[in-house]
């Protein structure tokens, strides 16, 4: 943990852009770059399964902004890294794959909850984003709904087509889907805590009514 905690003091530096919001300089570009591959490393090291939330945050984070803004990655790894590091104090980083209970989410989601009552924004929405979609993707997997190379905005199209979700939880999915892409794109000043807070209470309700033994 002591490599997590160096990765997010060397992050404070890097997530910062020029006055027109891309990299200060090709120096720059490069040590992001290098920061995000040993972040990468990282995570890997503290979460050895491919299928857990902290990883596939770090997936969708590193593939879904232009090289141009790859400090803005920089930015939203930072708060993934610090979500890390006090999952791993508190002994909770556990296999989620091996492990794929609504009580192991719902785990995860008082964590969000946490940061979101101390007000940390951005590792709240990034921990609930990852909790909501990886929930979204268990349903439409266990109602036999492809998923794999699927974007999200899809699955919650396809689970309402075939009647496991209404309109109604759909718009709030979508709503909530919103949140998730601003979150992995370090937009923080896309969304508010109360946003936070519909989506860590409407992935509870997911929760509840599909995935609960």
């Amino acid at each position: 943990m002591e490599r997590i905690q160096e990765l997010i003091s060397l992050s404070h530096g890097l997530r910062m852009g020029d006055n027109y919001g891309t990299p200060r300089s090709a120096q720059h570009t490069a040590e992001c770059s290098a920061w995000l591959g040993a972040s990468f490393n990282a995570i890997c090291q503290a979460c050895a399964s491919p299928a857990h939330p902290y990883r596939k945050s770090y997936d969708e984070i590193s593939s879904s902004a232009s090289e141009s803004m790859v400090h803005n990655r920089v930015g939203a790894v930072g708060e993934l890294l610090k979500n890390v590091l006090e999952d791993g104090r508190r002994g909770l980083l556990t296999s989620v794959a091996d492990n794929a209970t609504a009580e192991t989410f719902d785990d995860l989601l008082d964590h969000a909850e946490e940061y979101h009552r101390i007000e940390r924004k951005e590792g709240s929405s990034i921990l609930a984003a990852a909790v909501f979609e990886d929930t979204l993707r268990r349903i439409a997997n266990a109602n036999e709904i492809e998923t794999s190379d699927v974007k999200l905005d899809t699955v919650i199209s396809n689970l309402t087509r075939a009647g496991v979700i209404n309109k109604i939880v759909d718009k709030r999915c979508r709503t909530a889907a919103g949140v998730r892409n601003a979150a992995l794109h370090a937009d923080w000043d896309v969304f508010t805590l109360g946003d936070v807070e519909d989506v860590i209470k409407l992935t509870r309700q997911l929760l509840q009514e599909h995935l609960a033994a």
